[in-house]
């Protein structure tokens, strides 16, 4: 990942991509957007069709002064996270939306705006719309794949710790791997050993619950994605330590909910 500083009217910009061309655009586009207040919407950005997140930043401990010591560091802005979450998946070949660059405005070392630009994937879907018009073996292939691949992101160091409807989106049929993992700023990237304690022996068990929480899938397809899951943890040599079995994924699946209500 790249990083270009640019003085700017509204302030510093700080502009994070991977293709400078690309980079540059998204600063000239960053001048108009401080000015026009949040969007959530589709634009043609620099030759692809992109989907363009943009917003004040958030207030808190974010800044890009902080001394030296790690342990002091302030956190980084979402929409930085997203970026760096969804890049972090695609460079371990899961399929992701494109991020193309985020931009953070700061003033006098504090940020007040941030936007993201993501590539659109054609005939891409939210997975619940996606579930609606497919047949049962459809239905079946896809919740043995959001297994797998999720199966596998936990196995080296990701979790999403809210999963939500927005995470996962799906491809039409005749593709090869039909699910895309929107990265979201509650995931975070680690070692490939999780630690364990509390509800959860293990962190990536807390994304599985979720993802049932969703109601997307049947008992039948949901018993046969938890079997899955456990499959693909242990064919990456990291198992979970207590099997996730029906009672105890519903006892985390209460408490989520519990807790969101």
């Amino acid at each position: 990942m790249s990083v270009l500083h640019f003085e700017r009217p509204n302030g510093e910009l700080v502009i994070h991509g991977w293709c400078v061309d690309t980079m540059r655009a998204a600063s000239e586009l960053g001048n108009a957007l401080v000015d026009s207040g949040p969007q959530d919407v589709e634009i043609d950005f620099a030759g692809y069709r992109a989907h363009l997140e943009a917003r004040p930043a958030p207030r808190g401990r974010y800044t890009r002064f902080w001394p030296p010591a790690h342990w002091l560091r302030p956190p980084k802005l979402p929409l930085l996270v997203d970026y760096e979450n969804a890049s972090w998946l695609i460079e371990r070949h899961f399929q992701a939306p494109l991020p193309l660059a985020v931009g953070l405005f700061y003033r006098t070392g504090q940020p007040y705006f941030e936007y993201l630009l993501t590539r659109h994937e054609p005939g891409a879907l939210k997975i619940a719309t996606v579930l609606a018009g497919e047949g049962a073996a459809g239905r079946l292939a896809l919740a043995r794949e959001a297994a797998a691949e999720l199966g596998r992101m936990h196995a080296l160091g990701f979790r999403y710790r809210r999963l939500t409807d927005r995470s996962l989106l799906a491809l039409p049929p005749g593709h090869g791997r039909r699910l895309l993992f929107r990265a979201t700023r509650g995931g975070s990237t680690g070692s490939r050993g999780f630690a364990g304690g509390g509800l959860w022996p293990d962190p990536g068990e807390r994304d599985l619950a979720q993802l049932l929480e969703l109601g997307l899938f049947t008992d039948r397809e949901s018993k046969e994605l938890i079997e899955e899951y456990h499959r693909s943890r242990a064919t990456q040599d990291r198992p979970l330590r207590h099997p996730a079995s029906a009672r105890r994924l519903a006892r985390a699946r209460a408490q989520i909910t519990r807790a969101s209500g």
